[in-house]
């Protein structure tokens, strides 16, 4: 029986330390420009944006697929551009960004940090 209650004061103990551990550095979401996200005024648009300074920009309920590059202009800032993109500086705060298109404005929110992309919008986007 004394084993027994050993045994669970030890279980708990554990539980409790696991419980307040903090997250290891570098897990969870950064500003940088890389990942994935999701517009929020229109959550059928999409920006993906790779390591490799390539990003992007697509609709396909809308058959809309773009692709452009990127370069860090400065701290959070990002220089975008491409063949059907409209050269612009875009500044990552809080997990988000303003791009615009053509003259409309849309939000976009981080949802990954992970890029993810299928790759028929590749294929459509050359």
């Amino acid at each position: 029986m004394k084993k027994r209650k050993y045994v669970i004061a030890l279980m708990v103990i554990g539980f409790i330390f696991l419980w307040n551990q903090e997250p290891p550095e570098g897990t969870g979401m950064t500003n940088r420009f890389i990942g994935t996200y999701v517009c929020e005024t229109n959550p059928f648009y999409y920006i993906t944006a790779y390591d490799d300074g390539i990003f992007y920009y697509y609709c396909e309920r809308e058959g809309l697929y773009c692709k452009g590059n990127f370069r860090e202009f400065a701290e959070h800032t990002y220089e975008l551009a491409g063949k059907k993109i409209n050269p612009q500086r875009i500044f990552c705060q809080d997990y988000t960004f303003q791009y615009l298109d053509g003259e409309v404005d849309l939000s976009f929110k981080k949802i990954d940090e992970i890029p993810m992309i299928v790759e028929t919008v590749r294929e459509l986007a050359k």
